[in-house]
């Protein structure tokens, strides 16, 4: 797989979410990234993803979405959803499972 082709989208920007996002973007992936929390996304806009600990890196990102169905309208190839058991059912609905690979 030639990961500049594939688009993967990353609902949740908790500990996983950001996670994913920071290392599939180093990997060479194009990652789209969502979180409802405003305070978070616009930190995000501003200073980018800081992983602190044991792993240390910083990544920007280009697009940040606040709500999943904004993210999902572009069709990304991929869908990460890194959300709490409890906050899955409100996003699963608006899944299109037609056109994108999903993993809960």
């Amino acid at each position: 797989m030639n990961t500049t082709d594939k688009t993967i989208g990353i609902i949740g920007l908790g500990p996983v979410g950001m996670t994913l996002a920071v290392h599939l973007q180093d990997a060479g992936c194009n990652v789209i990234i969502c979180d409802n929390d405003p305070i978070k996304t616009n930190r995000i806009r501003n200073e980018g993803i800081l992983l602190e600990n044991v792993i240390h890196r910083k990544a920007k990102f280009n697009t940040i979405y606040s709500t999943a169905a904004k993210l999902l309208q572009t069709n990304p190839d991929y869908v990460i959803i890194a959300l709490k058991t409890y906050q899955v059912d409100a996003i699963i609905k608006d899944v299109p499972p037609e056109n994108t690979s999903v993993f809960i």
